[in-house]
């Protein structure tokens, strides 16, 4: 996993996987908690860097010591327009 700056926040893309053209799913690490805007932000850049474009891209974002697949810290979904959620922490992770 390489760690990766984008506006003075590193973050870590954990997993990708995709169904052909149709779908990308990726979990994100972020180093620490960030705005609504800059997930919005982050989200864009993840998607115009993917050399396939997808109808539909979701992405989950974790803090650190947050287990992937046990529920997500946040998350950006383009589905097809760009929602951004910030779920906050969630039962187990403090």
């Amino acid at each position: 996993m390489k760690e990766t700056s984008f506006e003075g926040v590193n973050y870590t893309v954990i997993e990708k996987s995709n169904m052909g053209s149709i779908k990308l799913s990726m979990d994100i690490r972020l180093e620490h908690e960030v705005s609504e805007g800059f997930l919005a932000t982050l989200a864009l850049k993840l998607r115009q860097d993917e050399p396939v474009k997808y109808d539909r891209m979701f992405i989950c974002y974790y803090l650190p010591e947050m287990t992937p697949g046990s529920g997500a810290w946040a998350t950006s979904h383009f589905n097809p327009n760009l929602e951004v959620t910030i779920l906050g922490n969630i039962e187990g992770y403090l």
